[in-house]
């Protein structure tokens, strides 16, 4: 798909629950999804009226939202499952729980979620970083939400992605870039600017799409303008000048080689052995340009999504694609979460999916509770 041309079905979503940063509401989208999947459900979208948007109860053979982009499973495996509009979906095994503005979850669009040592789990919202407290309730409650925002010292209530590191800090990308956080208070990481893109449908100068950390201690982000490294007393910048597939980084990853991985957002994947790039999409080895995350499972098998090529698996040797022919009724799958007991789940447009085999099952809310 050419970027320059056309929006892609991913960045229209992210247009649809991007942050509107002048009074802190959602932005609406009324463009028209083109996507060789029919569109059977119109993706929800915040009014910008100032009347709180709720989505209406879906029919259970729905998908379990229209769109999820994060999942994540906590410590005491409970699944969360982060979406565009309907806030955070908690499932602990028997039931499914919608968590949005309405039931006291102070966001609708979740793009990050990670737990820390004492059992707190955090999400990155929209509308800031929300923290879930077991202690108080067992399952989530209004009482066992704990908001931070800007006031707080968060660089922007938009958050992007969120990760804990060895240290147990808490690291937050956000829309005007990326803040530490010790427990006591937040930190703001400086990082060069780059150049607004609005062909990505949501840019910023100061956007960082995601923080990673290596097996060496340092610190990755992911910006528009190319990734860096931060080895704790400088940044390293890496991008297309030195052979990376593109400088738009939407995540970044380490194999147990110890090599990098790269998701770009026009360029596709790109592996980064300390010395050279093998930049599989553009040297035309896998198809599909716009990745957004990447995934390693128990077996160290690195996976990503691409936009209308399904999911890919590569074992180190070889890809292996999942796509309609596997049973994948999606173009647009952006993350990829292995559970405890080592079942595969894909998140993306038209809800939540599990692979069964080699075959790709879309997932209810009543499979899950049947």
């Amino acid at each position: 798909m050419k970027k320059l041309k056309s929006l892609s079905i991913l960045a229209l979503l992210c247009i649809a629950t991007a942050a509107c940063k002048d009074n802190g509401t959602l932005k609406k989208e009324n463009s028209t999804v083109k996507t060789s999947t029919p569109v059977t459900n119109k993706v929800h979208a915040v009014e910008t009226t100032g009347i709180p948007f709720i989505p209406t109860p879906r029919a259970i053979s729905e998908p379990i939202s229209q769109f999820v982009r994060r999942i994540f499973q906590d410590s005491k495996g409970n699944m969360w499952l982060g979406t565009n509009d309907d806030g955070v979906i908690f499932y602990d095994g028997k039931s499914v729980s919608y968590h949005s503005v309405a039931e006291g979850f102070d966001g609708y669009a979740v793009r990050g979620i990670v737990e820390d040592k004492n059992g707190f789990v955090w999400l990155g919202t929209e509308n800031g970083l929300i923290k879930y407290d077991p202690n108080i309730s067992s399952t989530p409650i209004p009482d066992s939400f704990n908001k931070y925002s800007k006031k707080d010292g968060l660089p922007d209530d938009d958050i992007w992605s969120l990760m804990v590191d060895s240290k147990e800090v808490l690291w937050i990308s956000t829309y005007k870039g990326v803040a530490s956080f010790d427990g006591a208070r937040f930190t703001t990481f400086s990082l060069p600017a780059s150049k607004n893109d609005p062909n990505r449908g949501v840019s910023h100068p100061k956007i960082v799409s995601s923080v990673f950390e290596d097996s060496k201690g340092n610190i990755w982000f992911g910006t528009p303008g190319g990734a860096y490294k931060y080895n704790g007393k400088r940044l390293q910048h890496i991008s297309e000048t030195k052979g990376l597939a593109g400088n738009s980084v939407n995540h970044i990853l380490e194999d147990n080689n110890g090599d990098f991985w790269f998701a770009t957002f026009y360029n596709g994947v790109s592996r980064y052995d300390s010395k050279t790039f093998t930049n599989y999409t553009k040297d035309g080895i896998i198809t599909g340009d716009e990745v957004w995350s990447l995934f390693k499972d128990k077996e160290g098998n690195i996976w990503f999504p691409a936009e209308h090529h399904g999911v890919y698996k590569y074992d180190g040797k070889k890809f292996t694609n999942y796509g309609k022919a596997q049973g994948l009724n999606t173009a647009a799958i952006q993350c990829i979460y292995e559970d405890t007991d080592g079942v595969l789940w894909f998140g993306g447009y038209l809800g939540l999916f599990r692979l069964d085999g080699e075959q790709v099952v879309p997932v209810t809310k009543a499979d899950l509770e049947g």
